[in-house]
């Protein structure tokens, strides 16, 4: 079953072969339905930028600044 959460089946799946090289196995070891990356990352920027109003001013003006010399 490809859907498996665990990845220690298609590990070993992946692993199984004759010494020649002959037999090898082939196609979808895992396929298992998740979020994306992409997905997860805007979602989080949105909810980053909800819980905060921006404020450029009390940015330059904040305790996180630096002098470069």
């Amino acid at each position: 079953d490809p859907t498996i959460e665990d990845t220690s089946y298609a590990f070993a799946l992946s692993r199984i072969g004759d010494q020649n090289l002959n037999h090898v196995p082939t196609g979808i070891l895992r396929q298992v339905e998740r979020p994306t990356y992409d997905d997860q990352a805007r979602a989080q920027v949105t909810e980053a930028q909800a819980a905060r109003k921006p404020d450029l001013q009390g940015l330059l003006r904040g305790k996180d600044t630096w002098t470069v010399v």
